[in-house]
């Protein structure tokens, strides 16, 4: 066992110190947190800089103050099952480190069980108990009483979805604002409506209140009309939809060209269109900035946006038919 324990130290020292690679160590049996026996360990591939530690539901993780010589460094500890702190046992993360709830427990009874996010004092035993339910600890919340905020694990919320084509090539764009626990997105095809498989898995933020783009590039569709949707899934299995776009690849203006200058937004349509084109500007974190209706336009649009602030938009024109062109410009 103190082999095993102290080749973990190692391990863990030399990635911290020279490689600079991150973890997801995921349990697969109860017991002790230094035993590796106990644990699924994969490369982290999601860009995040610090260790991830998953307990799932079924599992329970005894800690004790073999963990603080661990060379653990930055960690986020997700707990669905059971973490039990020993007697006598003081659980010292560092200051950017994080403890999240998903409704697991934090087991501890007694004065002399804790657990520290760098000096501050996050769970005592003696006074928060058995704790358990929906709740974070990192450095922006108080000490014991008030270590873990709640929170109520609400879906991913999506600010933006949206798809456009370029000859053959479908771009799908999508953000959101708010993510919890979430592992990734399938995307879903149908060429029906009905029908959906799925043709791509794009891996999420985790946890974020942050806003977090993601985009998907589906090649070579010739099907005149194409259906996507996409199915968020947290680390719980949990899932939830979007709404469903669709997109005709036989375009209605040929010609189409959307660019952005000196705070306006040009659309050269190089034809008059016998429809209704509805505008929507759009910032890059999915607030709509202005919309405006055009009917039976002819040749050019020119939306003025002299009092947006300076950046990159998003440009979406649309006859509400199947139709829909989106393009990013600069104001």
């Amino acid at each position: 066992m103190k082999k095993i324990y102290t080749t973990l130290c190692l391990l863990a020292i030399a990635a911290m110190s020279f490689s600079q690679t991150f973890y997801v160590y995921t349990a697969q049996n109860s017991g002790y947190w230094y035993n590796s026996g106990n644990w699924n360990i994969q490369l982290r591939t999601d860009g995040i800089t610090k260790h991830k530690v998953l307990i799932p539901a079924t599992f329970t993780i005894i800690v004790d103050n073999n963990v603080n010589s661990m060379g653990l460094g930055d960690v986020e500890v997700f707990v669905s099952g059971n973490f039990s702190l020993q007697s006598n046992t003081t659980l010292t993360l560092s200051n950017n480190s994080s403890i999240q709830l998903n409704n697991g427990f934090i087991s501890g009874s007694a004065a002399n069980q804790q657990i520290l996010i760098g000096s501050t004092v996050k769970y005592k035993g003696d006074i928060d108990g058995n704790k358990t339910g929906y709740s974070l600890a990192d450095n922006t919340t108080g000490s014991s009483p008030f270590g873990f905020r709640s929170f109520s694990l609400l879906p991913v919320n999506f600010t933006s979805f949206y798809i456009s084509k370029t000859n053959q090539n479908i771009q799908l764009s999508w953000s959101t604002d708010k993510e919890i626990m979430s592992s990734h997105f399938d995307v879903e095809r149908s060429f029906n409506g009905t029908q959906w498989e799925k043709i791509s898995v794009i891996f999420s933020a985790g946890t974020s209140n942050n806003t977090n783009n993601y985009t998907y590039s589906d090649k070579n569709i010739s099907n005149p009309v194409v259906y996507y949707r996409l199915r968020q899934v947290d680390l719980n299995g949990r899932s939830v939809y979007s709404s469903i776009k669709m997109i005709r690849m036989s375009e209605t203006i040929s010609t189409l060209k959307i660019y952005g200058f000196e705070k306006n937004v040009v659309i050269d349509l190089n034809t008059s269109v016998k429809s209704k084109i509805i505008v929507t500007v759009v910032s890059t974190n999915g607030q709509v900035i202005n919309e405006q209706v055009y009917n039976n336009p002819s040749y050019k649009i020119n939306l003025n946006l002299q009092n947006v602030a300076s950046g990159a938009y998003f440009v979406r024109v649309t006859d509400n038919k199947g139709w829909l062109e989106v393009k990013k410009v600069i104001l």
